[in-house]
């Protein structure tokens, strides 16, 4: 079994008043969490451990426990979207640097951002167009 973490920014995907996790954008990253589940891994996922919710642990609670799943894992899978995210960012900095395999996975009809395109080049990290590629 591998124990996979599954970085995604989920702070500009929240409906407003409610800080809830927007309804589409939870059903894509469940389909994907469901998919490393069916090959048998295990996954860790802020948002989901959250209850798809922003802000239910302050932000140092958050950066604590995402620091202590990153370190227990064995490969990092990064959900990209459009807009860049301070935070899926330094996560795969931060597994990169502990040798930890890292996979940008944009979504669909996303580019890649210049220095993401760069690590994928310099083959810091690897590119997927699916969770089957794993």
């Amino acid at each position: 079994m591998v124990k996979v973490f599954y970085s995604c920014s989920f702070s500009g995907k929240v409906v407003p008043n409610t800080n809830d996790v927007e309804e589409s954008f939870r059903k894509l990253v469940e389909e994907d969490l469901q998919k490393l589940r069916a090959q048998g891994h295990e996954v860790n996922c802020a948002v989901e451990a959250e209850g798809w919710k922003l802000g239910v642990v302050t932000p140092g609670e958050a950066v604590t426990r995402i620091v202590s799943e990153i370190n227990a894992s064995d490969m990092l899978v990064a959900r990209l979207e459009s807009e860049i995210s301070a935070g899926v960012q330094w996560e795969l900095g931060y597994a990169y640097a502990k040798n930890i395999p890292v996979y940008l996975l944009p979504r669909e009809g996303v580019e890649l951002a210049y220095w993401n395109v760069g690590l994928v080049e310099a083959r810091l990290v690897h590119k997927i167009e699916s969770i089957q590629e794993i």
